[in-house]
């Protein structure tokens, strides 16, 4: 459903696409759209 993780390789048209802000002076990308790659990961990042 989310397809790449990387915002700036993410199709117009999509969530992360449409949504993701520039990248910032480090050339860290803000993100829309967070994905655990885990049902484990999931868990541990819900109860945070």
């Amino acid at each position: 459903m989310m397809r790449v993780t990387n915002p700036t390789d993410a199709l117009c048209g999509t969530i992360r696409g449409n949504f993701a802000q520039a990248p910032g002076d480090d050339g860290g990308v803000f993100n829309m759209v967070h994905r655990s790659h885990s049902r484990d990961s999931a868990r541990r990042e819900i109860a945070l």
